[in-house]
């Protein structure tokens, strides 16, 4: 039986606190013995208590002194300190899940510069924003940035030891020629899950409601996803799609009790404890001492999950009985391909489309390039294909676009740009750790604003629904509140409350 977080999390630091106190303890009774023999009880205790407090003062003293010889060895320089005390930085990154994203980072920024250290109790963070160690960490200096024990600790409940919460390249390569041209430009998947997303949202628009993009960007990449990677799609759209908050009675119990609805509620939760755990550093266990949170919503993750890899299992058995030959043919999903070798995304597309159409209803002269270059390669109803997503620029410079800015990736500054910051554009990020799933996510998230802007336009937001931001940060930015959405993240970008959007249906006259 595994023992609860904070249990484990003291046996594991009691040699650490155990080990100096006793050495110290036996030193003094031997000195008592034989040098010093009136030294007193009393004394040999309180300095065996102290010695722990003592040794770690002397090693975060040494350990200083030998960063500001390494610095200066390497003409370098250290970060600032952050004067904060480890409690008060704790108790500001737990309340930065529900603020305003990068809030926390942009402060510390503003104070200390791109790059500033500080303390959480047992252990010291660099953090660091500056565009060259964001290079460095990412691409030309991958394999000296792990994720290391402390963050696999933090989300191994929720994400398991397999290719996202892994440092070696093992789990990454024998999945990676899954993602191939051929594999990721199956388009008819994308056709087959987004024509009922259309459906469902024309059926609640003509209710007079609006609709959730996100939520319906999430159905369908989940749809898509899992037909893609298990080879059967979860049908998540059967549940239908939600109501406003303000009439959320006419949502159906089977609504709530579909379990694809149950899987994406538990994992979202999953989520945003995970991110708990990181802002509370190494003592994370401390803060859920007899209970591992996650594991109730990772049982309803495993509950929806387990029945694709049991019949996966049961597939590949009946067809390596029936056909021996079948072990060296090619798998048909990826989840045969991970059986095969060991025997053995919705979050990132959702936020993508949710904050694309965003940038369309802020920006209507980029809804009108895009539709134009939809229409000029693909046209008003066509289907597209692989070769003409890839021919259209001006999407994958409107996905790319972190500023938003589209143009800077077609004109003169697209140079200037990519040799400044090459590696902080992309959203599924650049390098080693690319990503895997990068350019089926691309294909996905261009093939469904294609088909949007053939089908809808004259997007706008229902102020009723949306959740505003803050005033603070509406008013910084030199906004409209009731204009704004109310951005927010954990390990992942989403829209709090969901992106609730009014839209016509696209008529070509």
């Amino acid at each position: 039986m595994e023992l609860p977080p904070g249990p484990a999390h003291l046996l594991h630091l009691f040699p650490y606190f155990v080990i100096p106190s006793a050495v110290s303890w036996a030193f003094l009774k031997l000195l008592g013995n034989y040098v010093l023999h009136a030294l007193p009880s009393w004394l040999i205790i309180l300095i065996s208590i102290l010695s722990r407090p003592i040794l770690l003062f002397v090693q975060m003293k040494y350990s200083n002194w030998m960063d500001r010889k390494a610095a200066a060895a390497h003409g370098a320089v250290l970060a600032p300190v952050m004067e904060e005390s480890p409690l008060a930085i704790i108790s500001e990154f737990v309340a930065a899940f529900d603020g305003y994203p990068g809030d926390v980072m942009l402060r510390w920024s503003k104070k200390y510069g791109n790059s500033v250290q500080f303390s959480l109790l047992t252990n010291t963070t660099l953090s660091t924003i500056e565009p060259e160690h964001v290079k460095a960490i990412l691409s030309t200096q991958f394999d000296a940035f792990e994720k290391g024990p402390l963050l696999i600790s933090q989300i191994r409940s929720l994400l398991g030891t397999g290719v996202f919460n892994s440092d070696g390249m093992f789990h990454r390569a024998i999945t990676r020629p899954f993602f191939t041209r051929e594999r990721i430009s199956d388009f008819q998947i994308y056709e087959r899950m987004c024509e009922p997303s259309f459906a469902e949202a024309k059926k609640r628009l003509a209710e007079g409601y609006p609709v959730d993009f996100q939520d319906l960007t999430a159905r369908f990449t989940l749809d898509s996803s899992t037909a893609f990677l298990f080879g059967s799609s979860v049908d998540s759209l059967a549940a239908g799609i939600p109501y406003p908050q303000w009439d959320a009675k006419k949502n159906p119990p089977s609504f709530y009790n579909h379990p694809s609805n149950k899987f994406v509620s538990a994992f979202s939760e999953g989520l945003a404890l995970a991110a708990f755990r990181l802002g509370r550093g190494g003592e994370w266990p401390l803060f859920e001492f007899l209970k591992d949170k996650i594991i109730p919503f990772r049982k309803i993750i495993d509950d929806f999950t387990e029945p694709l890899l049991r019949e996966a299992l049961a597939k590949r058995e009946i067809e390596s009985a029936v056909d021996k030959s079948h072990t060296d043919a090619e798998e048909d999903t990826l989840l045969a391909h991970l059986i095969k070798q060991t025997q053995a995304g919705r979050d990132s597309v959702m936020c993508l489309l949710s904050y694309s159409l965003y940038m369309v209803l802020e920006h209507p002269d980029v809804e009108k390039r895009l539709r134009q270059e939809i229409f000029e390669k693909i046209g008003p109803t066509g289907i597209p294909t692989y070769e003409q997503i890839r021919e259209m620029k001006y999407m994958r410079a409107f996905l790319n676009a972190l500023k938003f800015d589209p143009d800077r990736f077609l004109d003169q500054r697209l140079h200037k740009y990519l040799s400044q910051n090459p590696y902080i554009f992309c959203p599924f990020n650049a390098g080693p750790r690319v990503c895997l799933g990068q350019q089926f996510a691309y294909n996905e998230a261009s093939f469904y604003l294609v088909r949007l802007l053939q089908q809808f336009t004259h997007f706008t937001l229902d102020k009723s629904a949306n959740t505003p931001p803050h005033i603070a940060w509406a008013s910084e930015a030199g906004l409209k509140s009731k204009e704004q959405i109310h951005p927010m993240s954990h390990l992942t970008m989403s829209i709090k409350g969901g992106l609730w959007v009014r839209m016509n249906e696209f008529n070509d006259n």
